[in-house]
């Protein structure tokens, strides 16, 4: 607030004093009304100065009558007021004035600087009052915009202050709502089982008050010396809270409930499978080892009897057993493999790919023209065993499915992907027409005609499903017409991760 241009109203019939004083006061900067009788200043006084100069001695109102009109008028009351006599000089009249309302009291004859000082040291004051008024009604409107029901208790936990949403949740005790009544009796007269301010306590604490439950949080309002001189209380509505968990706990036990029952039922279909695989492998493979062996029997025993006929039949019912023999064994493999968790090791895919072409014939020159170019450091997370089946069916059917005549001409090749490795075999072969691709990987999926290319279909679920259950993917690539690209991705060895960050790597 800027002190020069407030209005000072100087009420003294004395025309000497409100010459002097209007000089002093002007020459500071300040405007000045000035009023002879106690009538006209109250009617000045209406239009608000910031300051009243008041002599007592009047001629229709003593400055103490005037004073405390002035001060039980709302409209006025906030004015400060100064009291001037060059009469009324004794200690007695000076209290008598600063009791009846007055601000200050200056005693005639008033040096030019002291007026001065006093008034603004008078206006100051007026100035933090009204601060301090403003920033109570701040305080005031944001303490009531609060939520949660918020309550101050002083250091023998009775009320003090309380915002509206607290008068809104304690609404309908009557009298008792009011600064100075106890805590306990407070909510003890709705709360279901009302909480004891003992301490020190912990909070916060969960108590339900009219059917809603709240968490009621109490926080120690303490002194210099750390002793306790009141408390602040919030009152949470956490209803919706406590209904979301309930429903959250109910649905956590429905939930486990099916799983139990599911597990259960998974377990039966493991034990259902278990028993199939045994009688697939036992009961069903059985008589296919008998019909082979009843038809080489024949064919071996009485070759010299039988037509060119009979003996094509033969053959073709031990081929048909022997592929069928073959079915079975790839189901079974497919079973188990999705039944079990794979151990993983650092496994090094030079090695594994060497491994799988040294055993496997039609790897071989003059059959195929394998090429390797496999990072000799490329080492995977992978169970060997599993990665073994995998590679040796899919570099079996990078050298099965070429044209009739064609030699096969195979690259296998690896690569960093990430925290992937990701190894390639590319062949000279038929290729996959991409409509075909989506499905290649599913069991008993077969593009080509069984009188082509012999197999059972199966090869390529086991493929994927050994690659999966070691946290790997497989996938495939063609344009249809000139060859093919199966490719597997592991998770890189540790020694591998260990070489990227220290600069290395392939």
């Amino acid at each position: 607030m800027s002190f020069p241009g407030n209005p000072i109203l100087i009420i003294d019939d004395n025309e000497e004093n409100r010459y002097a004083f209007s000089r002093y006061l002007k020459g500071s900067g300040f405007q000045v009304w000035t009023a002879q009788t106690g009538e006209e200043g109250r009617a000045l006084a209406q239009r608000r100065p910031s300051l009243i100069m008041l002599d007592i001695q009047l001629p229709d109102i003593t400055g103490y009558e005037l004073c405390r009109a002035l001060k039980a008028d709302p409209a006025t009351a906030s004015i400060p007021i100064l009291h001037t006599s060059a009469t009324f000089t004794e200690s007695g009249d000076r209290t008598y004035g600063l009791e009846g309302g007055a601000d200050g009291y200056l005693i005639q004859p008033i040096d030019s600087h002291e007026l001065v000082a006093t008034v603004r040291s008078l206006l100051r004051i007026r100035t933090a009052e009204l601060a301090a008024k403003a920033l109570a009604a701040q305080w005031q409107t944001t303490f009531d915009a609060i939520s949660d029901g918020v309550c101050i208790l002083d250091a023998d936990d009775e009320v003090e202050k309380y915002n509206a949403s607290f008068a809104a949740l304690f609404s309908g005790l009557g009298a008792l709502l009011r600064p100075g009544t106890s805590f306990d009796l407070l909510v003890g007269k709705l709360a279901t089982e009302p909480p004891t301010l003992d301490w020190p306590a912990r909070w916060p604490e969960e108590i339900l008050i009219r059917n809603r439950w709240h968490r009621l949080t109490v926080n120690a309002v303490l002194d210099d010396e750390e002793e306790r001189i009141g408390s602040v209380c919030v009152f949470s509505d956490i209803h919706s809270i406590r209904e979301a968990e309930i429903k959250l706990q109910n649905a956590n036990q429905d939930l486990e409930a099916r799983v139990a029952e599911r597990t259960a039922s998974l377990r039966e279909a493991i034990h259902q499978m278990e028993q199939f695989s045994y009688t697939v492998s036992h009961d069903l493979r059985a008589p296919l080892r008998a019909m082979q062996g009843y038809s080489s029997a024949l064919l071996e025993d009485y070759a010299g009897e039988l037509n060119e006929e009979a003996r094509h039949h033969l053959e073709k019912i031990a081929s048909n057993a022997a592929r069928l023999d073959k079915m079975i064994i790839d189901v079974l493999t497919f079973t188990r493999i999705s039944r079990e968790s794979p151990i993983l090791t650092e496994v090094s895919l030079l090695r594994t790919v060497q491994d799988v072409l040294e055993h496997y014939p039609g790897l071989k020159p003059p059959q195929a023209h394998v090429e390797v170019v496999v990072d000799a450091g490329h080492l995977v997370q992978a169970n060997e065993s599993g990665l073994v089946q995998a590679l040796s069916n899919l570099l079996g059917n990078a050298a099965k499915f070429v044209a009739p005549g064609v030699t096969p001409r195979i690259r296998v090749h690896s690569e960093r992907h990430g925290e992937m490795i990701r190894l390639s075999i590319d062949d000279n072969g038929i290729g996959i027409a991409p409509p075909y691709q989506v499905r290649l990987f599913g069991m008993f999926e077969r593009v080509l005609p069984k009188a082509h290319y012999e197999g059972t279909g199966v090869g390529l679920a086991i493929t994927r499903k050994v690659i999966e259950r070691m946290g790997g993917k497989v996938g495939m690539e063609s344009d249809g017409e000139h060859g093919s690209r199966f490719w597997i991705e592991l998770a890189a060895g540790i020694e591998n991760r260990k070489g990227e960050k220290n600069g290395g790597g392939a």
